[in-house]
């Protein structure tokens, strides 16, 4: 992993990257790249490469500030999800409650 300072369209941001291998795809490496604004603490940019023997892709994505958007609080129960969710395991896994109970709600960290 590395670190440093960078200067984008005037602003001073933290770029953070990291190469790593996927074993579970016969060796494909992957590189990762978060720029973060030094003064405001917005991640700003992301970019995504990949690289195997078969094929090769860079996806840069470019995050803009929507500080008018409000986003809606689910309602749990009201169709959200179609069921008990069933994972295979001793139980099935259900929608938290409004107060915070339910099966996934306790699954989650």
């Amino acid at each position: 992993m590395r670190a440093r300072l960078q200067t984008l369209s005037g602003i001073v941001h933290d770029t953070v990257e990291a190469d790593g291998t996927t074993p579970l795809s016969a060796g494909m490496e992957n590189h990762t790249k978060y720029r973060v604004g030094r003064e405001s603490g917005f991640l700003s940019q992301t970019i995504y490469g990949i690289k195997s023997n078969s094929l090769e892709g860079t996806t840069t994505q470019l995050i803009e500030a929507a500080p008018r958007l409000t986003m809606p609080t689910p309602k749990w129960g009201a169709g959200l999800l179609p069921g008990p969710i069933d994972l295979g395991g001793d139980r099935p896994m259900t929608a938290p409650e409004p107060d915070g109970t339910g099966s996934l709600a306790e699954a989650m960290p």
